[in-house]
């Protein structure tokens, strides 16, 4: 009686730890996240998900379909006034969830309180981890369910129950769902119940755990067999899956590499690391090959993976896509905690407070004082176009955004400045807030703002240039089509835009 009492008060403190976690750092976000429009991916997931746009320009890799979904059943419990923000917030709800779970995951390895803490903290007060807590993005519930499936590999590998690993293959096809960062887990998911199912001789283990995986990620499978039944071919109805359109060489690593956006990238993603906390990481990997060579083993199969793709992802933002790595680190963190625990008695809380504070003001101070840095230098990225209102540097240092207003600055002055009968050519960053606003109804619709995925016909550019005022967002290469800077035409600053004029 006494031990099943003991048991039972252990849960409860584990259950009320875990909620705290989540309680606390949901607080943070709801006080850190944007409030307004944002730019690029963030004012394009907000317009998709005002529009509910369930599909994009951009092939089913980048369809997101069960973030859409989720994000608008969340922002409908908000007033209309607050869809900008709701839909920000959403992120930091998801980073909150993938703290809480990493918190479960450290707890049911190590049963120390302080372990768990120690690495929530670690996560969730990371560079990157917070700053897309902060926007509307789909990476924190990418993490959210990555976690999700190292806790049901954790209870299998822990309970010797094999219908985890069926829940880890559910969760992977829900993930799916939400981004194709799932795709880099499921063969080791799908392999350790391949492999069950054939050492224990029930097949329909297997089977479960496919048939969870495609109702899990139904809603890609119904876009794929939409591309499909329009006439694309099952090539290339694969490939919209795992490349989407345009971003195949990026994937497979073999194309977009600039060394100079590399390093930086690769800079961006080195400040989630300034807490010196990270340093547990590996006593974590110590403990774990003394004590638990498997789990290991598993662990390492998926930081290779999203390691590796991460590295060489050669994209713009490709120091997005380093938040799975920072969350299965943030896993070796409270290992390593626990092993300095367990081998130091005298290791005492006090200490441990000590630490846990030291890091986070740390994680939290630096980004802060190398934006001050910058700013009292006046360093400015090399090879980045000016956007209207907004500071580079602040931009991408400062994690939290609730001051962050340069995308709605930016988009009031648009709507004072067109006039009836104008047309604006936008690239991908300035027509996503744009977009937004206008299916937010934020400004007039008496103008015609064209995209990128949306350009004007042959005789529509000519007519344009005879009936209209047109303006350009940057007119420098990568964000104007090639034709205007051809030489045929000049560009006058008015405003906030540049005016196109054609050469006599």
């Amino acid at each position: 009686m006494d031990n099943c009492n003991r048991i039972s008060n252990q849960d409860g403190k584990h259950r009320f730890l875990i909620g705290m976690i989540f309680f606390l750092f949901l607080t943070l976000y709801v006080v850190t996240a944007q409030r307004s429009v944002g730019w690029q991916d963030s004012g394009e997931f907000q317009y998709r998900i005002c529009a509910g746009d369930y599909h994009w320009y951009s092939g089913i890799a980048r369809a997101h379909p069960l973030y859409i979904l989720m994000a608008r059943i969340f922002t409908d419990f908000f007033p209309r006034t607050l869809f900008f923000y709701a839909s920000n917030l959403f992120s930091g709800v998801g980073m909150a969830c993938a703290v809480t779970l990493l918190a479960a995951c450290v707890w049911r390895l190590t049963q120390s309180a302080r372990a768990a803490v120690l690495a929530a903290v670690v996560l969730g007060t990371a560079h990157m981890a917070w700053w897309m807590s902060a926007v509307a993005e789909v990476y924190t519930w990418s993490l959210a369910c990555l976690l999700s499936e190292l806790y049901g590999v954790i209870r299998w590998h822990q309970d010797g129950k094999t219908g985890w690993l069926v829940f880890v293959l559910g969760v992977n096809g829900v993930h799916l769902g939400i981004h194709n960062f799932a795709l880099l887990g499921l063969p080791v998911y799908a392999g350790l119940l391949g492999w069950e199912s054939v050492r224990m001789g029930r097949w329909r283990l297997l089977a479960a755990g496919i048939t969870l995986w495609c109702v899990g990620g139904s809603l890609i499978g119904w876009q794929a067999l939409q591309v499909w039944w329009s006439g694309e071919s099952w090539t290339g109805t694969l490939c919209s899956v795992l490349f989407g359109s345009g971003y195949k060489r990026q994937v497979l690593g073999i194309g977009g590499f600039q060394i100079k956006r590399w390093l930086m990238n690769v800079s961006l993603a080195g400040l989630s690391l300034l807490n010196p906390c990270w340093l547990f990481v590996v006593g974590g990997i110590k403990r774990l090959r003394e004590k638990d060579c498997r789990l290991l083993v598993l662990w390492g199969a998926l930081i290779v993976l999203y390691g590796a793709f991460w590295i060489r992802y050669f994209v713009p933002d490709q120091a997005t896509f380093v938040l799975p790595v920072l969350g299965l680190l943030a896993v070796m963190v409270g290992i390593g905690y626990w092993k300095l625990e367990t081998e130091k008695t005298t290791f005492c809380w006090e200490r441990w407070a000590v630490m846990l504070v030291l890091g986070a003001g740390i994680a939290t101070v630096g980004p802060w004082g190398g934006e001050q840095a910058a700013q009292t230098a006046r360093w400015m990225p090399r090879g980045a176009r000016v956007l209207p209102f907004r500071n580079e540097i602040k931009y991408w240092l400062i994690p939290w955004k609730q001051n962050e207003r340069s995308a709605e600055q930016f988009v009031v002055a648009v709507h004072k400045q067109m006039k009836a009968g104008d047309i604006l050519i936008a690239d991908s960053t300035s027509a996503s807030p744009l977009m937004a606003a206008l299916v937010n109804g934020i400004g007039g619709k008496d103008w015609r703002l064209v995209t990128p995925w949306a350009r004007l016909t042959a005789d529509e550019w000519t007519l344009a240039f005879k009936t209209r005022c047109m303006y350009l967002v940057s007119p420098v290469p990568g964000y104007a089509p090639a034709d205007l800077l051809s030489g045929n035409f000049t560009f006058e600053r008015e405003g906030v835009l540049w005016r196109i004029k054609k050469k006599e």
